[in-house]
């Protein structure tokens, strides 16, 4: 085992049942782990992985108003984004009980160096650090003294309205690109304008929506039958909402690739992530084409787009019937697939 999941998990199985776990992304490469406090998590992947271990888990967009007061410890392996590692180092910090330890693990290139300076700081704390191997922490916080430090310019967990080169949408922290419009979203955006004709009867999935760009873009095409998935809560909130606000009247779910959608659509849309926390996750890219190919009908088509370098061809050469490259620009590609 690396020595970051031994620390973590000896860190897991020696924490009271008054403690919490605030499991990121990073949280899948743990197995095994006898844990006993509360697990919260963003991630619907991570959620159903925790429950599968016997470990009393919540999915939620990181929301702390049902965490009990006064835990013991809290424990954060930081996350990629640093608007959550913020967020849920303020939350931990009101609900620690006087004598309570919030322990964080993390990489010095991941930023835990900066983190400890600015807790330091901003939180009147005391921070024992441990050093190991490959520029590996842990840091053990506790005598915090502010919690009402405000580090962020919006809380977080709350719905944002953005107007990003004439496109008006809802999004807030904790999505990727959450206040952008992605340029690959925006390749594969012009294919469908270009190739496709609306048609009211086909049933379309934005798989992996993020905020929601493409399903929002692919209704103002006039498609309407449209279902939208996401593994990360913050997602399905903003997605929901534009969802809402233009009138789209197909399903937001939170799921795993959407592993317990058991519906056929006739067109699949994905700009997929090929990341799960700090790694680059090669396994990701298959379980995406996979996924694909189990819920196009017969003759329907997936359009995917990617950045250049990922080998999706090959990975859906034995899939599906014909593979096409639509466009190649800025670095991305966009492909078509037909099941």
């Amino acid at each position: 085992m690396h020595t970051e999941l031994q620390l973590l998990s000896e860190q897991l199985q020696q924490a009271t049942e008054n403690s919490l776990w605030c499991a990121d992304e990073n949280a899948y490469k743990l197995n095994h782990i006898q844990f006993k406090g509360l697990a919260i998590t963003n991630r619907f992947d991570i959620y159903q992985h925790l429950q599968a271990q016997g470990i009393k888990a919540a999915f939620n967009n990181f929301d702390f108003s049902e965490v009990p007061n006064n835990i013991d410890q809290a424990i954060f392996r930081i996350a990629k984004e640093k608007a959550v590692n913020l967020h849920i180092i303020l939350s931990c910090a009101k609900k620690l009980a006087s004598n309570g330890k919030l322990y964080l693990f993390g990489s010095k290139n991941e930023g835990i160096k900066s983190l400890s300076k600015k807790i330091k700081e901003d939180m009147a704390a005391t921070i024992i650090t441990d050093k190991f191997k490959n520029q590996w922490q842990r840091l053990c916080i506790s005598g915090i003294q502010e919690t009402d430090t405000q580090w962020l310019a919006s809380p977080y967990g709350q719905l944002q309205t953005l107007n990003v080169k004439d496109f008006s949408f809802n999004s807030q922290f904790g999505i990727f690109g959450w206040d952008k419009v992605d340029r690959g979203s925006e390749l594969l955006m012009q294919c469908m304008a270009s190739t496709l004709k609306p048609d009211k009867s086909s049933s379309i999935l934005d798989l992996g929506c993020g905020y929601g760009y493409l399903s929002i873009k692919t209704r103002e095409l006039g498609f309407t039958q449209i279902d939208a998935t996401d593994n990360n809560a913050a997602a399905i909130e903003a997605t929901q909402k534009n969802f809402n606000i233009h009138h789209i009247e197909g399903q937001v779910t939170a799921d795993d690739c959407a592993n317990n959608n058991h519906k056929k659509y006739d067109i699949i849309l994905c700009n997929p992530p090929f990341h799960k926390g700090f790694d680059h996750h090669k396994d990701l890219s298959q379980q995406f084409m996979h996924a694909i190919h189990r819920l196009l009908k017969q003759d329907g088509y997936a359009y995917i787009v990617c950045n250049q370098f990922v080998g999706v061809e090959k990975l859906a050469n034995n899939l599906f019937s014909s593979i096409s490259t639509l466009l190649q620009a800025d670095g991305f590609k966009v492909i078509a697939l037909k099941r």
